[in-house]
């Protein structure tokens, strides 16, 4: 379910990885057409069809993947629930910690299994720093470096960010998955604390976790990739660089490889789907667990409040000081507009806001500070 970038390179993992006698059927309502030609121009007809409805039932073992936009995940995978079908759902599995239960309930109901991708628990180069630093003594402190570019390419298309999404729901599944490999997540909510930058496009987030201090930096629209996990062991630093797969270990000033046999192993996605298709034959991988998800889903629940009600602040103190639309307020008022289907208007001509465009949006924040507030 899905007519995404990420859902074609999904596809294109399990087109090479299945029996020819499995099909693959892609249900993107929203990308149809485009779904239907590019599955022509990648001669997959053979092997996979692109479908206008979804069942309403399946008669034979079935597995549906959810990797359609994060608003559509709890919606979707209710009706693949529901359909009879095992079902993997893309992160963030929802966008609230309900959402996230009531699937997990009725999945039960169902008898079936419904499990949460995390990719980055399959990565090699994350296993094997986490082995060595392991060897090394205790985690003093962890910071967690996570940049993107406003567009990149990525596996041959270009990749961009759903605007509509804050950075922490985006990125804190991938987060939290990355420090379950060096610590146990277990995170006070009175340890959570955020300081939001340039719109909510920049984030520092400051958590402790089984009693190690941990600092996480999320950016957007910024000039580079950069994927960094930074340890302090006995007070001396060790980092891994995965900004470019497999990255680069760097311990007591040696470097080496993440992996040095990551061009003859299977990467990441592939192991986490053929995990969740041995799993749909019922011999589980615990790093599908949907518990996990659930646990996540929490965490970003209470992190979203914080996030929101700081981000408010910050778009008043903004429109207090300038009388146009630069590209930060922007970034804040959009991602408002588009999270909460508020409808704003902003009616700006040239970017610069007129006085009853201002005072409009003052309203409306400052009633969403109240809103918050309760």
């Amino acid at each position: 379910m899905g007519g995404g970038r990420w859902a074609r390179v999904i596809i294109e993992v399990l087109f090479e990885m299945l029996d020819p006698n499995i099909n693959i059927s892609i249900y993107s309502p929203n990308n149809h057409s485009f779904m239907k030609e590019w599955n022509i121009e990648n001669n997959f007809r053979h092997k996979v069809k692109v479908i206008k409805r979804f069942p309403n039932s399946f008669s034979n073992s079935s597995a549906v993947i959810v990797a359609n936009a994060a608003r559509d995940h709890y919606n979707s995978s209710i009706l693949a629930l529901r359909a009879g079908a095992d079902v993997l759902v893309e992160k963030p599995i929802t966008l609230n910690y309900k959402q996230a239960i009531g699937l997990d309930n009725l999945s039960k109901k169902q008898n079936k299994i419904i499990c949460a991708s995390h990719v980055f628990l399959y990565a090699s180069y994350l296993e094997n720093f986490s082995k060595q630093i392991k060897q090394k003594g205790k985690i003093e402190k962890i910071y967690i470096c996570w940049q993107d570019t406003v567009v990149e390419k990525r596996h041959g298309e270009l990749k961009n960010f759903d605007p509509g999404v804050p950075i922490i729901l985006d990125c804190l599944p991938h987060i939290f998955s990355i420090i379950s490999k060096f610590i146990s997540i277990d995170i006070p909510y009175n340890s959570i604390n955020l300081q939001i930058d340039l719109g909510g496009s920049k984030v520092i987030m400051k958590v402790e976790s089984s009693g190690v201090p941990i600092e996480i930096c999320l950016i957007r629209n910024g000039f580079k990739r950069v994927r960094l996990i930074e340890t302090l062991v006995e007070g001396k630093n060790n980092t891994l660089d995965f900004s470019i797969e497999p990255g680069e270990i760097e311990i007591e000033n040696k470097k080496m490889s993440g992996d040095f046999n990551w061009g003859n192993e299977p990467k990441p996605l592939k192991q986490l789907l053929l995990a969740f298709l041995l799993g749909v034959n019922r011999k589980f991988d615990e790093r599908l667990d949907f518990r996990f998800g659930i646990q996540i889903s929490k965490l970003i629940d209470k992190s979203l409040k914080i996030y929101k009600d700081s981000q408010i602040d910050w778009i008043l103190n903004s429109l207090k000081k300038v009388d146009y639309l630069n590209q930060d307020l922007n970034y804040a008022i959009n991602e408002f507009n588009l999270f909460y289907e508020l409808d704003i208007n902003l009616n700006s001509d040239q970017n610069n806001l007129s006085v009853e465009t201002k005072n409009k949006l003052l309203s409306k924040f400052n009633q969403l500070l109240l809103q918050n507030k309760d």
